[in-house]
């Protein structure tokens, strides 16, 4: 069985379709000073974007999607978060 049966991703997966479908350079800013603010137990307006919203939460972030229904909402630690952010913000742009 290849394939997943529901559209839910796993963790990793569903950080990594985030990320991918979701973060452009100003919303890499953004959610970063969010995530840092977050980690400094700082109150934090949720981040809504074209396709996603996350919340910050005291220990990690939650991430849902607006348009697909059955996407289940996704819980990442907020420390991985931050280190998928940073990997993202390395990577060679388009």
């Amino acid at each position: 069985m290849s394939q997943a049966s529901s559209t839910t991703p796993p963790t990793d997966a569903g950080l990594q379709q985030f990320l991918s479908e979701e973060v452009t350079a100003a919303a890499l800013g953004s959610l970063m000073e969010k995530a840092q603010a977050a980690r400094s137990n700082r109150q934090v307006v949720p981040y809504s974007g074209n396709a996603y919203h996350v919340a910050f939460e005291d220990e990690g972030v939650l991430i849902g999607h607006h348009y697909v229904k059955d996407w289940q909402p996704l819980r990442v630690p907020l420390d991985k978060f931050i280190a998928a952010l940073e990997a993202w913000k390395e990577q060679p742009g388009p």
